[in-house]
């Protein structure tokens, strides 16, 4: 999806490569992004190590990365155009390094190209970002962006999927 890659190894270390800015359809390559999460704005030929804990599940977005440590807490980096890192902060800083979200315990994270969600251990779905037509599922009609997690509905889900502009889970 986006222009950076992620990868756990099986000891839990987590590597990021690729480059580290974004080219739009219409050609040309913008400033750096911070999408490699590395805190550099150099592109990256080969992987290197992002952070030095142990991470269980990552997402990579349109220009932006999500990813949990082994102690279900999130992060996320990279382009913030639309708040769709979640950090709700009213910023749209581009993040080059890893931000902690909360402090709640995740287990399961999906970034779309402008939007994401996470799922808490409780089973409880949190959506954010982007959202002009209707990806994050809050309710019919609710096209309003969220700078940070909102709660989607009152199921308990084990499944998620984020994709370009809309979003699909398992309840």
């Amino acid at each position: 999806r986006g222009t950076n890659t992620l990868a756990i190894r099986s000891d839990g270390k987590l590597y990021s490569w690729g480059t580290n800015s974004y080219s739009p359809a219409s050609g040309g390559s913008l400033p750096s992004k911070g999408q490699i999460g590395d805190g550099t704005t150099f592109h990256r030929s080969s992987p290197v190590q992002i952070g030095s804990s142990s991470w269980i599940a990552v997402s990579v977005g349109g220009v932006h990365c999500l990813a949990i440590r082994s102690g279900g807490t999130l992060f996320a980096w990279g382009l913030n155009a639309v708040q769709q890192l979640g950090i709700g902060d009213g910023t749209t800083t581009i993040k080059s390094s890893p931000v902690q979200l909360g402090s709640s315990s995740w287990t399961a994270v999906s970034a779309g190209a402008s939007h994401a969600m996470a799922i808490l251990s409780t089973g409880t779905l949190f959506a954010w970002g982007l959202n002009n037509v209707g990806q994050l599922g809050i309710g019919l009609g609710d096209t309003t962006f969220r700078s940070s997690p909102v709660q989607v509905g009152s199921q308990s889900w084990i499944a998620i999927s984020a994709g370009f502009s809309h979003s699909r889970g398992i309840s």
